[in-house]
């Protein structure tokens, strides 16, 4: 009976297999988020005070990588720091005893003991039952003095869907397109895998044609992990089938950047971005039946009731993801330029830096203002209204109706006050961002 001890440390465990990256004396040298132990090869695996050293992502790798390594009913004891005991007792706790208390909540300084992220208990409850876990006990204990711990053992409930997407998330790791390198893709990647479980979980772990049509399109537009996902859920061990030469054709045919590409060409209007992100998704869905049907990637976005990508000219190149979380970072990141080259005073590069922010993100009232604010000081009054009245309508969606008030006599004045001496424009920062 196979049983592992993942993150063994100085915790060495006769009986067990001690698995750790970093310690010499484990017997195998494995990530704990990627592990290299068959399908439901262990009856248990013990992690004592490993999660908070992974990071909120890699702890979700980890327990997808525990449940895919146990057999059913299996069983995952975690030990980790109990971050709510420890932040209740650090105000009344003696000097010495708050010195422990701190280093038990951040870990120590050496690489690899520093603690990335603790679980309050509800959200690793949380996590361990998305994952397909039944809790069976929880327990508080002293790990040491001060160091307040949580203890919680969990079974494995034998799920076919559940397993279809541990496979898929552990094949994203393996391609290194989930590389925990960048927090909102990893976040984009995991709401991707959320939406793909609630189809697939609908048919019991084994999807038909009507579940595998939609899977592709979730997967077509935002990322190129189309090809695994199908490998993983269409062909694992046989002849491609139709969905996954599909997924193949898409992801050759960088199908995402395509699918970023034509949502920077649509015109920006305020508030626009929710709507301009769905006509982009909606047609990702004509052209993933195109594909389906048996059209090229060039044919399917040229063809027929669309005129995206007309003639199929189009040059690759990468995109990482294809969503509005990473959209509207890709904003924040050309704002932040265009800030800088405005505070420099090169108005025409800032305004082409904001203008290339808003076709990122089109929901930003403080984007708006900076253009109407550049213009004015590039002597075009009458764009510098267009740019204020669209701040204002933003600003008023948004429930700010006191600066939504002052947009329009600001662009009045301020247009004003440069004609006749030539004064210098403010720079707004993005107010809601910052708090």
């Amino acid at each position: 009976m196979t049983k592992l001890n993942i993150g063994s440390g100085r915790d060495y465990r006769a009986g067990f297999i001690n698995v750790d990256l970093r310690d010499a004396s484990a017997d195998a040298g494995q990530s704990a988020h990627h592990m290299e132990f068959a399908d439901e090869s262990a009856a248990e695996i013990a992690a004592s005070q490993l999660v908070e050293h992974l990071g909120f992502f890699k702890a979700l790798c980890f327990f997808s990588e525990a449940y895919r390594a146990l057999r059913p009913d299996g069983k995952l004891i975690i030990e980790t720091p109990d971050i709510e005991s420890a932040f209740a007792r650090f105000p009344a706790a003696p000097r010495a005893a708050r010195e422990r208390l701190m280093q038990w909540i951040y870990g120590l300084e050496t690489p690899g003991m520093g603690h990335v992220f603790c679980f309050p208990r509800e959200l690793l409850e949380e996590k361990l039952r998305g994952q397909g876990f039944e809790i069976t006990a929880v327990e508080k204990t002293e790990a040491a003095r001060d160091n307040p711990a949580l203890r919680i053992t969990a079974r494995k409930s034998g799920s076919a869907a559940k397993m279809a997407i541990c496979r898929l998330r552990r094949a994203l790791v393996e391609s290194g397109l989930l590389d925990f390198s960048e927090e909102t893709l990893s976040a984009e990647y995991e709401a991707l895998l959320s939406r793909i479980a609630a189809v697939i979980e609908k048919t019991g772990g084994k999807p038909g044609d009507a579940a595998l049509r939609e899977c592709l399109y979730e997967a077509a537009a935002c990322a190129p992990a189309v090809t695994q996902l199908f490998q993983t859920l269409a062909a694992p061990d046989g002849e491609p089938g139709l969905y996954l030469k599909a997924a193949r054709i898409l992801e050759g045919g960088s199908f995402t950047a395509r699918c970023e590409s034509e949502f920077l060409s649509i015109p920006p209007a305020p508030m626009g971005q929710s709507a301009a992100y769905k006509k982009i998704i909606e047609w990702s869905r004509r052209a993933a039946d195109r594909v389906l049907s048996g059209e090229t990637v060039c044919d399917a976005c040229s063809a027929g009731e669309t005129d995206m990508f007309g003639g199929g000219a189009y040059r690759k190149r990468a995109a990482a993801f294809f969503s509005p979380a990473l959209l509207s970072r890709k904003g924040m990141l050309e704002f932040a330029e265009g800030a800088k080259l405005f505070a420099l005073k090169d108005y025409p590069a800032a305004l082409r830096k904001f203008e290339s922010s808003l076709r990122y993100y089109r929901d930003c009232p403080e984007t708006w203002l900076n253009l109407g604010r550049l213009c004015a000081a590039l002597r075009q009054p009458a764009q510098s209204r267009k740019y204020y009245e669209s701040a204002a309508r933003c600003y008023e969606t948004t429930g700010n109706a006191e600066a939504a008030r002052r947009m329009l006599p600001e662009a009045d004045e301020i247009c004003s006050i440069i004609a006749k001496n030539g004064a210098e424009p403010a720079i707004p920062w993005r107010a809601r961002e910052e708090r």
